[in-house]
């Protein structure tokens, strides 16, 4: 499967619609921004449309998940552990 930056498969575009609907649209307000059916983000959010969609429709959805939802990336320690700052202290 691709990543959300370049989606492959119709399962991608099925991830997308639903991280774009979790982010708090509606899907007749998704539908109106990407433009397209209201049908066709329920088809996409269901799995039941098993095709790719069209580029219009594919790089409106892939331009509002960029500006929408974060990427799922781990979040990082504001603090080193332990080990490492005892090594950086003995060093210096």
């Amino acid at each position: 499967m691709g990543g959300m930056d370049n989606p492959k498969t119709p399962a991608d575009f099925q991830k997308l619609v639903s991280d774009l609907l979790n982010s708090g649209l509606t899907q007749t307000e998704l539908a109106k921004k990407v433009p397209c059916a209201q049908a066709t983000i329920a088809a996409y959010k269901s799995g039941a449309r098993g095709k790719m969609p069209s580029m219009e429709i594919g790089n409106g959805l892939m331009a509002l998940h960029k500006a929408r939802c974060k990427p799922n990336r781990p979040k990082k320690s504001q603090e080193q552990p332990s080990g490492r700052h005892e090594a950086k202290e003995e060093e210096t």
